[in-house]
C-alpha cells in the first residue's frame, strides 16, 4: 500500500466547508477532515505537523491554492506520498463562451468566498495535481455536482444549483497560467476518487454526529483494513 509505506515524506491538505454564506449550511464536512486526519496518522503514519486542515472561513477559494502550492507542491519530492480531501459543496458550471475546446460544461468545487466568485473549477484543480512531482497522491472529493430535482429528506445533498453564463474570471486565468509557467508537469492526471459516478453526493446523520457517506464508508473501510503502523 503506497500511502501506508514508512519510507518519505507523507504530505496531506484536507479541507471541509459547512458554513457558506447565502447558503444552506451543511453539518459532516468538518467531521470528514476530523475522520480522514485521524485516520492518516493512526492508520497510515501521518506526521501530525504535515497535515493543513483548512475549514470553513479559512477555506477560501485564494486560501486552498495557496496551501495547495505552499504545503504540497512546494515541499513534495518524488517519493513522497500527497492526499488532497474536499467536503463540501460541488457544482456544474455552464460556459459562456461554449466555443472554448468544445467544452460546454466544467464542475467545479464551491469555496467559502461571501461573494460571487467562489469557485475553485476542476481546470485548476487539474493542474495543481499535476503540478506535483511525485506521482503517489491521493485526491478524494465527497461532494457533487449534479443538483437533483429530489433527493431523500433524510439526507443532506452536497450540492448547489448549477450557474449559467458563467466564466472564469481574469484573476483565475492569470493563476492557471501562472502554475503553466512556474511549473514543469510531471504525469498524467491521477485518479481521482469521487464521491459518487453520477454527480450527486450527500451526507447522513449517525447518533451525535454528521458525514459524507462516502467519508464516513472510506474511512471506516481503510480503518479496518490496514494494520497499525
Amino acid at each position: 500500500n503506497a500511502i501506508a509505506s514508512p519510507l518519505n515524506r507523507k504530505l496531506a491538505l484536507l479541507v471541509g466547508i459547512n458554513q457558506y454564506p447565502g447558503n444552506s449550511p451543511l453539518s459532516g464536512c468538518i467531521t470528514d477532515v476530523e475522520l480522514q486526519k485521524e485516520l492518516l496518522i493512526h492508520r497510515f503514519g501521518f506526521v501530525a505537523s504535515d497535515i493543513l486542515t483548512l475549514t470553513d472561513k479559512q477555506a477560501t477559494k485564494t486560501e486552498i491554492e495557496n496551501a495547495f502550492l505552499n504545503h504540497l507542491t512546494a515541499q513534495a519530492r518524488s517519493d513522497d506520498r500527497v492526499i488532497f480531501h474536499f467536503s463540501g459543496y460541488g457544482r456544474c458550471l455552464q460556459l459562456s463562451n461554449k466555443a472554448e475546446k468544445g467544452i460546454t460544461t466544467i464542475n467545479s468545487l464551491v469555496t467559502s468566498d461571501d461573494g460571487i466568485d467562489n469557485d475553485l473549477p476542476e481546470q485548476t484543480l487539474e493542474l495543481l495535481l499535476q503540478s506535483l512531482i511525485t506521482p503517489h497522491i491521493t485526491t478524494i472529493l465527497d461532494t457533487g455536482f449534479l443538483f437533483p430535482r429530489v433527493a431523500p429528506n433524510y439526507l443532506k445533498v452536497r450540492s448547489l444549483p448549477g450557474l449559467d453564463q458563467w466564466q472564469l474570471t481574469p484573476q483565475e486565468l492569470a493563476f492557471q497560467q501562472e502554475i503553466k509557467d512556474k511549473q514543469q508537469f510531471f504525469k498524467q492526471l491521477p485518479l481521482i476518487l469521487k464521491a459518487t459516478a453520477n454527480g450527486v453526493a450527500v451526507e447522513g446523520q449517525w447518533t451525535g454526529f454528521s458525514a459524507g457517506l462516502f467519508t464516513y464508508a472510506l474511512t471506516q473501510y481503510l480503518w479496518e483494513a490496514t494494520p497499525t503502523n
